[in-house]
């Protein structure tokens, strides 16, 4: 099984290289050996090691049994299809709606602020730019 060594820096010196672990035991010899400075070695070396995994035998999936019975309600949603599906986009479309409105309704309340107390008052809330804008 062949390993790709890739040591910090290592794309200056032409790594990643495969490396042959029973042929060069010793990895830091080899690093030098393939052109990777002695002096970049140190005490402290991380080296990255790919391993290939085509020598491995992958194991074998047992095929999915059949599919068990709707559990909660988004099983449920995805079961029926039917008229649960459409019950639920359409509360989560007047959820969005609704949250739309109360956005709005924040943003006319600041214009009318800034308007009363001048584009320089302080920010009502802590999160909020003098902008109006909102930092994350």
């Amino acid at each position: 099984m062949s390993i790709l060594v890739d040591p910090p820096s290592g794309w200056a010196y032409g790594f990643p290289k495969a490396w042959d672990k029973e042929r060069h035991p010793n990895l830091h010899e080899w690093l030098v050996e393939n052109g990777y400075p002695r002096e970049m070695l140190g005490n402290g070396l991380s080296v990255r090691l790919l391993y290939d995994m085509s020598d491995i035998p992958q194991p074998v999936v047992p095929p999915p049994p059949d599919r068990p019975q709707p559990v909660g309600i988004v099983d449920r949603l995805l079961a029926d299809g039917g008229e649960l599906c459409v019950e639920a986009a359409n509360a989560i479309q007047s959820l969005r709606a609704e949250v739309r409105t109360q956005r709005q309704e924040i943003a006319a309340l600041r214009e009318e602020r800034r308007s009363l107390l001048g584009a320089d008052a302080p920010p009502t809330w802590r999160n909020e730019r003098a902008d109006g804008g909102w930092i994350a």
